[in-house]
């Protein structure tokens, strides 16, 4: 009977427990075969052996039941088994077992979840893992939520693109109803932490075999026969089960680690999400789109059970069933649920707890920016760059937002006009008034919007009262430490308490932008006086309690002149002026006797002074608005009238025509320093900058070479034009280097002390003799020389027989620069060495003037014939306009500091025909010859805009730079138009080397700072380009680089061919048209960075797909023997297949060179970049296989455009690519085919987009498997 028993026992448990048990282990079928063999004992000894059993593995289940309650619950259980259809071969359980299972019950396709069940997610499933593969998905899973939040995360808390840094980017306020769902958002988000509370309170909890320790035993027992027997058999069983899983009960616990932290990165990520967010909608998407992440284990544990992963993964599923949670007694459970609860509070509570921390630093303007910076140009209104500087937070609200006044003399407010305006808005504002109504008196005003972060609203630019579009901007002016000096231009740090720059020395600025201040600044030539005033050419920094003046965060030069009058140079907010102390005429009237002892000038125009709201008088403005940090650079002219009152759209009124410039003394020693001191050939020279003694202490300043003057060295001993007019015998006049300044430049005196202009042909008739002028520079003199004899340059400029000295000026012993305006006249006279005349006597009138080139190598060319012997040259003039620098200038005595305030002296009375003027206003009179503008404006008039930009290629003789100045040209003839606000005009200044001179070039770009209004400059030298870019800025003047890049200088942006993108053309077009391997050569120049990235680029194409770069390569070629080098290339490797040139010019120097190269090797394929007219011909006749062309013609016009958007203070893009143009050799009846044209950007995206489709591929066969 008991054998019936147990096997009617050990059926039941096969078919209840089917698929458990074929997966069951080894031992476990051992247990169960076991069975059969038990041996009658007696139930007490029975009894208390099972008690010894357990206390030895120290496991708990429970009192054992008696016999009278084993019948009873037996008679009260049974369990019932039902089948689905077994054509699919899935067996679904039916369980219903309401007393021993906390109430489970399961149906087809449904499960719930009992108090003692194992969570139905993939952290379980990773527990009833067994195989390696079925640990798979359930850490698949994990690591997918992770990598999903974390994610997340470091793109909330991310810093480095957001104007205003808040703790963890909170907003600076938020609207009511965002406000209401931040809270109501927290409260949702408690319910949705489950995976965090039922990892924390299944942490330490054991899991066991779901019917081990209650029904099977109750099965068995409730028998009645060999019950003790049947008790024991389970207990060791149950005993053997149990030991089983405590082996893996660390996986248990990873389990629950694993739970707790993704549950509780998931109610992290939703309330940073909670707190970040600014509208309600986007709120909730957030919110959402985390939860559906936080739900993904739940997802992937119903999708295995669903059979959607697969048949391993469903048994993994099913076998999470098969476990429970030990239940320890209905106290317990009781407790586990108030603890459950407690923690949903807490939860709960903490999130609303930390987000009113949040609303309340948001209503007290913590995360407001504290100061921020306006920027205004002039676009339409001259006189709203007074409104520009650093304004700072108030403690008030207007419209429950913050309120903003200017710093400098309180003079505007900006704060936010709700209502139907609904924007922020810049008024202004008297010192001592408060800010109050945004919406009455508006000067500008932002877009439409409700945020209350105003630094977000300076991305979308600044309108006028009158709708016109405002050249303003809003920036924050706070920095983050976080950024670790980022937002303080790596030249200081941030200050945790103000959050404001602390520049490192030698810096200043908001940003710490700016290079000094500069201690001095000195000028070639003074400002003209106002009647008897005279002004110096010297200007020291202006100081208060050792501290330097700041006005609208720039420093102010003074000079201390006679009767302790001052003389200032100030900012104005967008232009620097000259004025003189008692014209400050609120600080002069207002203030007497002690008061003024008291309010010096240096505090007036710190804490009172504003451009706007004082009333103030300029004699000197800057000509053009600028954001300069001094200024040094800045060409000043007389403010003869201010613009007209009348006009709603004035300008900033007549000023005089002559520029004066000043420039910053303290020059750069390699470490320390401003300006660059110049050497005798142009360029940066550290040796010549010293350091010496002045009011300011120990200063740098330049020691110049003998005859090299200026502050900065930079006035050479020779310059102006010299030009030569020739008059043939036909009537017919010719000129030579017409307003060219290079003519004499490098005759300095000390290397070069003469220079030919070369040697003119005469016939008298009888006989052809020739004549050379020379121009001559010594200590003493400068002179020109005429030489009747072949000379060189050693004995050119030396007088002896046949040579005659016929002009000479002293340079020693003056103070001033010589101004040389005079000629020299030869004629056919054979025994005239020439005289000097009058500029006015000269008598020819050239027809054509002659290139510069023809003049400087074979002046034969511009006579009447090329045959020297027939030339019927009869006069010639030799033009000087020329400024000579004394040998040894006497310079002025440093003025001393300015030392307290003495009583100014009575200003000028206004002249009895003119209308009144505030006291102290100078007005013209009779003597006068500068009438001065008073500075203050409440309108303007029409504006116009003029600007100058300068393009410098590498060499101006070189074609391939031919389209870029017709580009320049043009795009600047489109841009110079008339219109109803005024009128803008562009100049595109092409000027450049004659020949490919790095350091020529940087002399020429250095030499046009603070002329022109922008520098874009084809790099050939990068570390000059640097030294150029520094000098740019530094003076406020955009610098950008075209064909040729310089990315490690501070150039604000490229314009140009991508050359590494070129390189790969270049590879590409050998491979796909000519031949899929060999061994290539790269042919190239020592012409600029830009080839080497165009070699890097052939590499690349090239050497990942097996072709071989021969020794040798790349070969550097020269102008002149490059076809030597090529033919000397092929020699050494006979087998080459092809060479790639990474510049074309050897095409158009060497045409016919290269043609006989290319018909002795008819089969190497030569790929060339560049596609000029000379190039295109030579492809359309067969001489090259292929042409990666660029377009040099849109590097120069949009290097117009790019330059005037910096000018106007807009952003650009660091890198404008223009595009190539692909050509390759097809046969005789088609030379060339234009086979793409494309540009990096296209061909970087699609290789993006390709790289996402395969990523997203692998993602889902990964899935799958």
């Amino acid at each position: 009977m008991s054998d019936s028993i147990q096997n009617k026992g050990a059926s039941n448990s096969v078919e209840g427990d089917d698929d458990t048990f074929r997966s069951s282990s080894n031992e476990e079928r051992e247990a169960e075969a076991n069975d059969k063999s038990v041996s009658w004992i007696d139930r007490t000894n029975s009894r208390g052996m099972m008690e010894e059993a357990l206390q030895m593995k120290s496991i708990s289940v429970g009192t054992l039941p008696t016999s009278d309650s084993t019948d009873a619950n037996h008679s009260t259980n049974d369990a019932e088994m039902s089948f689905s259809d077994e054509k699919d071969g899935d067996q679904k359980e039916v369980l219903a077992d309401n007393g021993d299972r906390g109430g489970r019950k399961a149906t087809l396709g449904e499960e719930r979840e009992g108090d003692n069940d194992l969570p139905f997610d993939s952290f379980s499933m990773l527990f009833c893992a067994e195989s390696p593969l079925e640990h798979c998905l359930p850490l698949l899973v994990f690591g997918l939520q992770m990598l999903i939040l974390v994610l997340i995360m470091i793109n909330l808390l991310q810093t480095s693109d957001r104007p205003l840094v808040t703790t963890m980017n909170v907003p600076v306020d938020v609207p009511m109803t965002v406000r209401i769902s931040q809270y109501v958002a927290c409260m949702v988000s408690v319910f949705t932490a489950d995976d965090l509370v039922s990892g924390a309170l299944n942490v330490g909890r054991r899991v066991v075999k779901r019917g081990h320790m209650d029904t099977e035993r109750e099965r068995l027992l409730g028998t009645g026969v060999r019950r003790a027997s049947a008790q024991m058999h389970e207990l060791m069983r149950s005993i053997s089960e149990a030991d089983r899983l405590s082996k893996r009960h660390w996986k248990w616990e990873l389990a629950n680690t694993m739970r707790i932290v993704e549950g509780a990165t998931v109610v992290v990520v939703s309330f940073i999400f909670i707190a970040q967010s600014v509208t309600a909608i986007d709120l909730w998407l957030n919110f959402a789109a985390v939860q559906f992440v936080g739900m993904l284990d739940d997802t992937a544990y119903h999708l295995a059970r669903n059979r959607f992963l697969g048949t391993t993964a469903r048994h993994l599923a099913k076998r999470v069933s098969d476990f429970e949670v030990y239940s320890e007694g209905e106290r317990k459970k009781k407790i586990i649920r108030r603890i459950r609860l407690a923690l949903f509070v807490g939860i709960g509570l903490l999130m609303w707890a930390m987000l009113s921390v949040f609303v309340y630093n948001q209503a007290t303007l913590t995360y407001a920016c504290s100061v921020i910076r306006l920027s205004v140009g002039e676009n339409q209104y001259h006189y709203a760059r007074f409104y520009s500087g650093r304004y700072r937070i108030q403690q008030k609200k207007i419209n429950a937002r913050a309120v903003y006044v200017q710093e400098q003399g309180r003079g505007a407010f900006i704060a936010y006009c709700a209502g139907d305006i609904n924007r922020w808005t810049v008024s202004p504002l008297d010192n001592d008034e408060e800010p109050d109504d945004p919406c009455s008196d508006i000067i500008m005003q932002s877009q439409r919007t409700k945020t209350h972060d105003i630094s977000e609203v300076g991305a979308d630019g600044m309108q006028f009262w009158t709708g016109d579009e405002a050249d303003a901007h809003i920036k924050c002016n706070q920095c983050s430490p976080s950024r670790k000096g980022g937002d303080c231009s790596q030249r200081g740090t941030c200050d945790g308490d103000t959050r404001l720059c602390e520049c490192d020395q030698g810096f200043f600025g908001a940003q710490c932008q700016f290079r000094g201040p500069c201690t001095e600044l000195i000028m070639h030539d003074e400002f003209p006086g106002l009647y008897t005033h005279a002004y110096q050419k010297s200007w020291d920094l202006m100081y208060l309690n050792e501290r330097p003046v700041m006005v609208y965060s720039r420093p102010v030069y003074v000079q201390n002149l006679e009767n302790d009058i001052f003389d200032l140079m100030v900012f104005d907010g967008g232009r620097w002026f000259v004025s003189q102390s008692d014209y400050f005429v609120d600080w002069y009237n207002s203030y007497s006797g002690k008061e003024k002892a008291d309010m010096s000038l240096a505090s007036y125009l710190i804490n009172s002074f504003n451009a706007r709201s004082s009333e103030y008088i300029a004699s000197y403005i800057a000509a053009e608005p600028t954001n300069s940090g001094s200024p040094s650079n800045v060409p000043f002219r007389a403010w003869l009238t201010e613009a007209s009152r009348v006009s709603s759209q004035a300008g900033i009124g007549r000023l005089g025509d002559e520029e004066y410039t000043a420039y910053c003394a303290d020059c750069n020693d390699g470490e320390t320093g401003i300006s660059s001191c110049v050497g005798s050939w142009g360029e940066t020279d550290y040796s010549l900058c010293q350091p010496t003694e002045s009011i300011h202490g120990t200063v740098n300043r330049c020691e110049c070479l003998a005859g090299f003057s200026g502050p900065l060295c930079h006035l050479r001993p020779v310059e102006g034009t010299v030009e030569l007019h020739l008059d043939h015998s036909s009537g017919m006049c010719s000129s030579c280097f017409v307003g060219n300044p290079w003519t004499v430049w490098d005759l300095d005196g000390l290397y070069v002390p003469c220079t030919s202009m070369g040697k003119l042909f005469f016939d008298d008739g009888n006989a052809t003799f020739s004549r050379e002028l020379g121009l001559h520079l010594n200590a003493s003199h400068f002179s020109v020389f005429v030489s009747s004899t072949d000379d060189t340059f050693d004995t050119l400029c030396q007088a002896k027989e046949g040579t005659e000295e016929v002009y000479a000026i002293r340079r020693d012993g003056v103070d001033e620069r010589i101004h040389v305006n005079t000629a020299i006249h030869l004629d056919n006279r054979k025994e005239f060495l020439g005289e000097v005349v009058r500029v006015g006597e000269v008598d020819c009138h050239a027809a054509a003037e002659v290139d510069h080139d023809v003049c400087s190598t074979n002046l034969a060319e511009v006579y009447s014939t090329p045959d020297l012997k027939t030339s019927l040259l009869e006069r010639a003039w030799l033009l000087l306009d020329l400024q000579i620098t004394p040998s040894a200038l006497d310079t002025d005595g440093t003025p001393d500091p300015v030392e307290g305030n003495a009583p100014p002296v009575a200003p000028p009375t206004p002249s009895s025909n003119e209308a009144p003027t505030p006291e102290g206003s100078p007005t013209e009179t009779e003597d006068s010859t500068v009438m001065v503008g008073s500075g203050v404006s409440n309108v303007a008039s029409a504006a116009s805009e003029s600007y100058t930009f300068a393009v410098i290629p590498k060499n101006t003789e070189n074609s391939f730079f031919f389209p870029v100045q017709s580009g320049c040209e043009e795009r600047a003839a489109a841009l110079s138009r008339p219109s109803v606000r005024g009128s803008i005009s562009v100049t595109c200044l092409y000027v450049g080397p004659n020949g490919q001179n790095a350091t020529e070039q940087a002399r020429i770009a250095n030499d046009l700072i603070g002329k022109v209004d922008g520098i874009s400059m084809a790099v050939i030298d990068e570390a000059l380009a640097s030294d150029v870019a520094q000098n740019a800025l530094a003076a406020g003047v955009p610098f950008i680089t075209f064909d040729s890049d310089a990315p490690s200088t501070k150039r604000q942006a490229y314009v140009g061919t991508d050359n590494t993108a070129l390189g790969k053309e270049l590879g590409m077009l050998l491979l796909t048209r000519f031949a899929t391997s060999g061994s290539y050569a790269i042919v190239t120049g020592d012409f600029g960075p830009n080839l080497m990235l165009r070699e890097n680029g052939i590499r690349q194409e090239l050497s990942a797909r097996g072709w071989k770069e021969v020794s040798g390569s790349p070969v550097n070629i020269g102008i002149n023997t490059g076809v030597e080098q090529m033919h000397s290339l092929v020699n050494t490797h006979p087998d080459l297949t092809a060479m790639l040139f990474t510049l074309g010019g050897i095409m158009r120097t060497s045409a016919e060179e290269w043609k006989a190269f290319v018909q002795e090797h008819p089969d190497l394929v030569l790929l060339s970049a560049d596609a000029t007219p000379e190039q295109m011909d030579l492809l359309n006749r067969g001489f090259v296989e292929g042409l990666v062309g660029q377009q040099p013609a849109d590097m120069g016009s949009q290097s117009i455009d790019t330059l005037l958007s910096l000018s106007k203070g807009q952003e650009v893009d660091e890198f404008i690519s223009t595009s190539l143009v692909v050509m390759g050799r097809v046969n005789e009846g088609n030379p060339y085919n234009p086979l793409e044209s494309t540009s990096a950007a296209g061909m970087a995206g699609i290789a993006t987009n390709l790289l996402w489709l395969l990523a997203m591929v692998a993602l889902f066969v990964a899935a799958i498997v």
